[in-house]
């Protein structure tokens, strides 16, 4: 964990001078480290927080997780009233990361963490975890592809609305992923659906409670995005009301089939996850590249909900051994997200025709 951690901070290093020539933006060169050092703190992260999700005792490490992000964000604001400048972000997340780490180490329960080698672990470790690095590596490309690419194509006053947008709209994917990682991933460890017709209905019943709880609150926001946006800002990020409202269209795929990941690490199958990953990370920028071209704004928006389909029949081939398919849920929920949301995008289609191009 500690050497993925030095790796990547090495990266995000290595890629600082490129990316801030790709993006004309110099200060990128200096930023990127600083914020990529958070990932090397990570890896020193306690194994107590692996301990405390496996067994779904959520409470302390809920607490830990909201108390350092409030403290975080008092010292990002005081660095922000201080600094004056973009480096408030950088810095304060740094600080945030290591807090919550120190945090976490001393205040859950567990077995104290210290260094030691041992070669039968790491062996296994290695074996299992190189497919879930790659995976975790190409993840990364295949859900901020939209971004690394539109970054080259869009000033940053307007990059800087597309983000506002994304960050309304993505709120209720994110909030399903954490809850996929709590509560619906240790699920189908200690209750396997292939043992019984009894453990397939409650594992699938609250998959299906998660996916309904989000899609919800993604069909609201599609619904009052624009007036959202118009309420929440003045008339210069007043087109992140349209990016938003097109971008919870794209997200009714990538909400349903999130939990599908716990489907393959709950069983070992961290070979499958990978494939099903790097297919899905080739298409997307493949397809955002071809949008981005083709279609301005409004093409990379849909990019990321075209590859989710796109991967579909992949996806059910992989699952079929491990019997993780839900498939009534899924064409029930896929009709409802796409009917409600498209019905928002339908409200306010003449804003979104100003994305194309």
């Amino acid at each position: 964990q500690i050497g993925r951690g030095l790796l990547l901070w090495i990266a995000t290093c290595l890629a600082a001078v490129p990316l801030a020539r790709l993006y004309d933006e110099p200060m990128l060169a200096q930023l990127l480290p600083v914020a990529g050092f958070s990932a090397f703190i990570l890896g020193f992260r306690t194994t107590k927080v692996a301990t405390a999700r496996r067994h779904m005792a959520l409470g302390k490490l809920t607490a830990t997780q909201l108390g350092t992000q409030f403290v975080g964000l008092i010292i990002m604001a005081l660095l922000a009233w201080w600094l004056r400048s973009v480096w408030a972000l950088a810095i304060g997340g740094v600080i945030s990361t290591l807090l919550t780490v120190v945090v976490q180490h001393f205040y859950l329960p567990g077995i104290r963490n210290r260094l030691l080698w041992n070669k039968d672990a790491f062996r296994e470790l290695f074996d299992f975890g190189k497919f879930i690095f790659l995976s975790s590596a190409l993840g990364f490309v295949l859900n901020n592809a939209d971004k690394l690419i539109l970054g080259a194509y869009l000033s940053m006053a307007d990059f800087g609305v597309f983000n506002i947008g994304f960050m309304l709209a993505t709120l209720p994917f994110m909030i399903s992923k954490a809850v996929n990682n709590a509560v619906i991933f240790p699920l189908y460890r200690m209750r396997p659906i292939t043992e019984s017709v009894a453990n397939r209905r409650k594992v699938l019943g609250a998959r299906r409670m998660v996916i309904s709880g989000c899609l919800a609150m993604v069909i609201l926001l599609s619904l009052v995005g624009v007036p959202l946006v118009e309420f929440l800002y003045d008339p210069r990020y007043i087109m992140a009301g349209p990016i938003l409202v097109l971008m919870c269209f794209s997200l009714v795929p990538l909400i349903i089939v999130e939990s599908y990941r716990a489907v393959f690490l709950a069983v070992g199958d961290s070979r499958s996850l990978f494939i099903l990953v790097l297919v899905g990370a080739i298409l997307q920028i493949v397809l955002t590249l071809l949008a981005v071209n083709w279609l301005g704004t409004f093409g990379v928006i849909l990019a990321p909900g075209l590859v989710s389909l796109l991967l579909g029949p992949l996806r059910v081939y992989l699952l079929r051994p491990h019997q993780g398919w839900d498939p009534a849920a899924d064409f029930s929920l896929h009709a409802i997200g796409f009917g409600l949301t498209g019905l928002a995008c339908w409200l306010y289609w003449d804003k979104i025709t100003l994305l194309i191009g």
